[in-house]
């Protein structure tokens, strides 16, 4: 199984009262940075298209969301299929082939993007700096948090264990 994961950085976090908030988020498919190591760009914003992406897919309002970067023309698509995560790195719209792709267990992903949401909402909150975009955030997360214990609810208790 390739490696899925989502990093942010928070070394670059920078947040201007009344504007938007920047740090390092880049997404790992497959082993391949995407769109790069140390990609900055607008942090609460898109980790609140992540968890808003993902809780409409782990809900089935969804079989396959789009989350773009804000920076450049690169968009994940995303997609879970009986508990696999399959992602699709692409540098331009739908129609362009994709740079990097993978697939593996979803559970980790969305748990990382939850862990590192509560984080980056922490930094606003101690840094004094709150937005719309941060509202949109939190709200995403506590709904992400709520899939998130009933996807390990439905896990087989055999799941990870030998």
């Amino acid at each position: 199984m390739s490696e899925l994961s989502l990093t942010v950085s928070l070394d670059s976090f920078s947040a201007r009262q009344g504007g938007s908030a920047t740090a390092g988020i880049w997404v790992t498919i497959g082993g391949q940075d995407f769109p790069a190591q140390g990609w900055d760009d607008f942090v609460v914003v898109i980790l609140g298209w992540w968890a808003s992406a993902l809780v409409r897919l782990l809900r089935g309002l969804s079989q396959r969301e789009m989350v773009d970067f804000m920076d450049g023309p690169f968009t994940v698509e995303a997609e879970i299929r009986s508990g696999t995560l399959l992602l699709w790195g692409r540098e331009g719209t739908r129609r362009e082939p994709e740079r990097c792709a993978a697939e593996g267990p979803a559970l980790p992903f969305v748990s990382a993007v939850l862990a590192e949401s509560e984080r980056v909402l922490l930094a606003c909150r101690e840094l004094g700096w709150w937005s719309p975009d941060a509202d949109a955030l939190e709200r995403a997360t506590a709904e992400l948090r709520e899939e998130t214990s009933q996807l390990v609810s439905r896990a087989p208790e055999s799941e990870g264990s030998d």
